[in-house]
């Protein structure tokens, strides 16, 4: 009888094998035939947030720019930018670059990107926090090399 068990049962993973070999000979036809061979396309993944330059601040009267950060299967994708204020969105700020005014003085800005393909969209994905302000971090004085006192 253990024999019977095992015969049926290396006959049964034969049939299985060879089910399985025809299933995939069938999914590579119709790779190729509808996907151009590879495989068939998949949601973009985000593998790197966003980053908001310059940083850490940024100072008023100047532009910040979000880089889209790092994406995976994107072939054919765009992606789409959302600034922040405070934790709010700013009516139409949908580009990468940002230009902050005097009035944003003391706020924080974000960036959120999204990425759609063929597939569907994923996202927003948010970028590091900036702050404008009027210190000289992160952005070039002028002034500073307008007072300098050579020797």
């Amino acid at each position: 009888m253990a024999e019977e068990t095992s015969l049926s049962y290396f006959s049964n993973a034969s049939w299985a094998r060879s089910r399985m070999e025809d299933m995939e000979g069938r999914w590579d036809r119709r790779s190729r035939r509808e996907y151009g061979g590879g495989s068939p396309p998949q949601l973009p993944i985000n593998t790197g947030a966003p980053v908001i330059y310059p940083n850490p601040t940024v100072r008023p009267g100047n532009t910040a720019t979000c880089t889209q950060g790092v994406w995976a299967f994107v072939k054919g994708g765009t992606f789409s930018y959302q600034w922040y204020l405070n934790g709010s969105p700013v009516s139409g700020a949908t580009s990468p670059d940002f230009l902050t005014t005097a009035a944003e003085n003391s706020s924080d800005l974000q960036c959120a990107v999204t990425c759609t393909n063929s597939v569907g969209t994923v996202g927003p994905v948010f970028s590091n926090l900036v702050g404008i302000t009027t210190g000289t971090a992160g952005a070039w004085d002028e002034s500073l090399w307008d007072n300098a006192v050579w020797l």
